[in-house]
Parts: C-alpha cells; sequence; structure tokens
C-alpha cells in the first residue's frame, strides 16, 4: 500500500526475519534473480515471466501484446480497496481508475475486476474488457520460450554475469 520497491523490502525483509525470503515483483531475467540474491532473498517467484512461456494456454494475442509490451504498459489499480494490484494498461485498467476516482464501490468495480473477466479475456484474446494482472518486467519479455529453457537460461546467465564479476 506504500508503494515501497523490491529494493528496499528485500533486504529489510532478509535482516529483519528469520525464515527465508523469496523474493517476488519484477524479476524476470537473470539479474533480477542475482538482485534479488543480493539483496538477501533465498530465492525468487515468476509470475508475468512465465505468461509468455510455451506451456502457458492464454491466448496468442495476449502474448503478442506481451512480446511488444514495455515497462510503462502498465497501470496500477485498486488502491481503493486496499488491494493494490499492477495490470496491463488497458481501457478497462482506465475505466477503474477513473471508478475509484470517485469513490465507486467494490460492487461497481467487480463489474470489471471480477476474475471472471479476467479470464475470458485471458482465454478470448480480449485485450481491453477485463484487467489483466502484470508486471513491469513484461518490458523485458520479448520472446516465448518453454519454461525449462526459462529457468536454464536464467540460470546460466547467472552464472555467466558472476564470472564476469569475478574478473572485474
Amino acid at each position: 500500500m506504500d508503494d515501497v520497491t523490491s529494493m528496499i523490502l528485500i533486504p529489510k525483509a532478509a535482516r529483519e526475519l528469520s525464515i527465508p525470503v523469496i523474493a517476488a515483483g519484477g524479476i524476470a531475467d537473470a539479474r533480477g534473480y542475482l538482485a534479488a540474491r543480493a539483496m538477501g532473498a533465498e530465492g525468487i517467484m515468476m509470475g508475468t515471466r512465465f505468461l509468455l512461456s510455451t506451456e502457458c494456454t492464454i491466448h496468442p494475442i495476449m502474448k503478442e501484446w506481451m512480446r511488444n509490451a514495455g515497462e510503462r504498459d502498465t497501470k496500477l489499480i485498486q488502491y481503493s480497496i486496499r488491494n493494490p494490484v499492477r495490470v496491463m494498461h488497458n481501457t478497462a485498467a482506465d475505466k477503474v481508475a477513473e471508478m475509484e476516482m470517485r469513490g465507486a464501490s467494490l460492487e461497481e468495480l467487480m463489474t470489471i475486476i471480477s476474475g471472471k473477466i479476467g479470464r475470458k479475456c485471458w482465454f478470448e484474446g480480449d485485450l481491453e474488457s477485463g484487467t489483466q494482472s502484470m508486471g513491469q518486467c513484461v518490458g523485458l519479455m520479448h520472446e516465448e520460450k518453454p519454461v525449462k529453457e526459462i529457468i536454464e537460461g536464467i540460470v546460466n546467465e547467472a552464472d555467466q554475469i558472476l564470472r564476469s564479476l569475478y574478473q572485474a
């Protein structure tokens, strides 16, 4: 709710908690993985990155939008119901923001933010009618790959980055 970034939250959590910290939010590649580990996380969780995997069954139109999206093609909504979420910036997200500005109730917002509407959009390729959770890391993703290749690529690139840092 306070818009505190991962760059602050991850090291703070790692310092203050006695349980393993799993970092999430904005991580889609080896650099993000290594940054999270350097800040004290034991591991990462990726969501948006796996939407652009061959195993993900969302509509090809959604995947095409993601391949071409940039980090500024998302929007934060749902602050008014104390459930902020980053979504793809589309007509529905703009409508929710406008409704929140005028004090719409949860019931009114549900006519757009309902998971049933979002699910239908994911699988029918409707880019405008529903809100679709989407992280800013969508701007780092430009190709669809199998999950195995995504993970192996992150691990291999992380090893290369670490080797280059040790040589510097």
